[in-house]
């Protein structure tokens, strides 16, 4: 959320989609040199230059600062106010009207003065490394086009030459996704096609999470090393705001699920006719709950306990924000632990036995990371998770 841009308007501004340059020093000159300017061009920019991943629409500086506001979100006509919000950059492409730079280059790590849609957060606890990976979409609702750009930020931190990452954790931003982006869908030429996509990119997110060793590895995950838990990283979703449908998925598939108090999980969408995809259905939700369970979560809208939280952080009252230093210190707490009892619990497939709690002096993390290996290798009971897809 960013503060009024000028003293006659009173309401804040969301951005979406887009990259916010508090400073115009931190513009890329290309922008502006493509419009054949030397500088900062102090007039705003025409609304059909759009930008596909970053968006940016320089305003009139203000005193003492300059600032920029970055919008990638069209209302759509207000004769048809039934009408889905949709990426600025997106509908106006669909409609011919914007034009492209392709110079604006991508990072993940998180950078002082601009504001990221994505980005991953490096936190050290000793030798160790915990990756914190945020991201704020449009209304909580995960585009296919939004999903690539998170599952190359998840990949990026978990790399080997980010250091000894132990931790990858799921942070989200002041709530969790809530799984397809209906609007776009609304929006697109062909939705039954953009729905299998936009599915498609969520698995593909659920499956760098599960992060299966099997020998039958997806396309997109080839070339990505070993599976994270062979390489000791464990995986963990701070859900620090409430969650529906995919959004819950996405969190189940971790290794931990940390959940601030009075946090909303709703994974059922059957009430507006819509299915989920199998590989939740038959994988996170399943093994964590037992098939009887797993079918009433996805099913039934009521309220049930039954296990797809590891631990409670914060008291209800807490918000995404106020709580965010509480789950990094709770990562913090599970990084440095030296006893393989872990102050959470963790996924049936990243849990230690009780024999193994009891005789082995490891670190949780290691613990997990080894658990997981087994039950995806000499314990396995079910198919390469992309059969499930």
């Amino acid at each position: 959320m960013l503060h009024p841009l000028t003293s006659d308007v009173k309401a804040s501004l969301f951005a979406y989609g887009a990259h916010l340059h508090k400073s115009a020093v931190t513009l890329p000159s290309s922008l502006f040199t493509a419009l054949g300017s030397t500088s900062y061009p102090r007039e705003r920019l025409s609304p059909q230059d759009s930008v596909p991943s970053c968006s940016k629409l320089p305003k009139r500086p203000l005193r003492p600062l300059p600032s920029g506001s970055l919008t990638a979100v069209y209302p759509g006509a207000k004769t048809s106010p039934s009408t889905p919000r949709s990426p600025w950059p997106e509908l106006s492409s669909s409609r011919g009207t914007a034009r492209s730079w392709r110079m604006c280059k991508e990072t993940w790590e998180e950078r002082e003065g601009e504001w990221q849609e994505v980005f991953a957060r490096s936190v050290k606890q000793g030798a160790s490394i915990a990756q914190f990976v945020y991201w704020s979409f449009y209304n909580g609702a995960c585009t296919t086009q939004s999903c690539r750009p998170l599952l190359s930020a998840l990949q990026w931190a978990a790399d080997s030459s980010r250091g000894d990452v132990e931790v990858l954790a799921f942070m989200g931003g002041g709530y969790l996704p809530n799984g397809i982006a209906l609007n776009t869908i609304g929006h697109a030429s062909s939705p039954g096609q953009e729905t299998w996509h936009n599915i498609c990119a969520i698995d593909d997110i659920v499956s760098c999470l599960g992060s299966d060793d099997s020998d039958e590895q997806l396309a997109f995950m080839q070339g990505q090393g070993k599976a994270l838990s062979v390489r000791g990283i464990v995986t963990v979703a701070c859900v620090r705001g409430n969650a529906a449908a995919g959004g819950v998925a996405l969190a189940t598939a971790c290794d931990v699920v940390l959940a601030g108090r009075g946090v909303v999980l709703n994974p059922s969408y059957r009430g507006m006719g819509l299915h989920g995809s199998k590989l939740h259905s038959y994988f996170s939700y399943l093994h964590r709950c037992g098939p009887i369970h797993a079918a009433e979560i996805s099913q039934h809208i009521a309220r049930f306990s039954y296990g797809l939280v590891d631990g409670e952080i914060g008291s209800g009252g807490s918000s995404a924000l106020s709580s965010e230093d509480l789950f990094i210190f709770a990562l913090q707490t599970i990084l440095s632990s030296s006893s393989t009892n872990a102050p959470y619990s963790s996924a049936p497939w990243a849990r230690p036995t009780e024999p193994e709690r009891s005789t082995d002096d490891k670190p949780p993390i290691a613990a997990m990371a080894e658990a997981k290996v087994r039950y995806f290798t000499t314990t396995r009971t079910f198919l390469p998770l992309h059969h499930f897809r």
